[in-house]
């Protein structure tokens, strides 16, 4: 089990040692607004650009995927270009419907 605390100062650090020791680039945002997809997305592509054989200015082709569970945070999710273009982020509903942005 990995747990990693958002509010810690390493969190960035913790996130990717989770992510490298899981494989796992696919995750669900409880929070919906602010940071946190872009901050997980960021963490997925500094794994998938250590396993990288070729440099490429694009970054990684590794798959990345993130849904939005929820809405704590009401404003906006903001998403920055650090983390390649294999990436998918997608919403969904509590009834359990997919909604892709």
């Amino acid at each position: 089990s990995n747990v990693v605390n958002s509010s810690e100062d390493d969190f960035m650090g913790q996130l990717s040692a989770a992510i490298e020791t899981t494989g796992a680039y696919l995750g669900f945002d409880p929070i919906g607004g602010g940071q946190m997809v872009d901050n997980c997305f960021k963490a997925m592509e500094q794994v998938a650009v250590k396993k990288m054989t070729e440099y490429s200015r694009y970054g990684s082709d590794q798959a990345k995927k993130m849904y939005i569970y929820g809405r704590l945070d009401f404003g906006p999710t903001i998403l920055t270009p650090a983390y390649g273009f294999g990436w998918t982020l997608s919403g969904w509903e509590a009834v359990g419907r997919r909604r892709a942005w």
